[in-house]
């Protein structure tokens, strides 16, 4: 999505929940900027370089699969992305969020782990501290499960509250 429908859903989300929107808030998305190789050295160290210069303390990448032209399901070629963005987080301490899509429904059987619902390789959810799993948004009602990687996690209700009026969205 562009950055104005990133931001006008963050300020939605943020309101329904009550809380503010942090004010070193970088939206990354692949409509505005280039795409960043962040499997390539020179492609974190260009995103660790805006960070710095913008004294961001929070970024949001939009999508996972922008980050790079390679296999999302092939574990030698998700894995560099993965070590480009722990660089990122190494060099610069940002919380950084990146959204990703879900896979496919595998048909019946048992529901997959949260940590195993998002597409490609498995190297994927192996690398975040925490994942999130937005479910589908019901009467401005989405329900969202939390799993960190120690296996804590919990389920609670997100508001989206769609009475902002368009000169509110930042």
């Amino acid at each position: 999505d562009s950055e104005y429908i990133l931001r006008e859903r963050v300020r939605k989300y943020t309101r329904g929940l009550g809380v503010e929107i942090p004010a070193n808030l970088l939206l990354y998305d692949y409509t505005s900027v280039p795409r960043m190789q962040v499997a390539d050295p020179r492609g974190s160290h260009a995103l660790i370089d805006i960070i710095e210069r913008l004294g961001v303390e929070m970024v949001v990448l939009d999508t996972l699969s922008h980050l790079s032209d390679v296999d999302e399901n092939a574990k030698q070629h998700m894995q560099p992305v993965m070590v480009g963005l722990r660089r990122v987080l190494g060099k610069t301490g940002v919380a950084l969020v990146t959204t990703h899509h879900v896979a496919k429904p595998a048909g019946s059987g048992p529901e997959r782990s949260i940590a195993y619902k998002g597409r490609g390789s498995s190297s994927i959810p192996a690398a975040y501290e925490c994942i999130f799993d937005m479910g589908q948004q019901v009467d401005n009602v989405t329900t969202v499960q939390y799993k960190d990687k120690f296996g804590h996690g919990d389920r609670y209700n997100l508001v989206y509250d769609d009475s902002l009026d368009s000169e509110d969205i930042i």
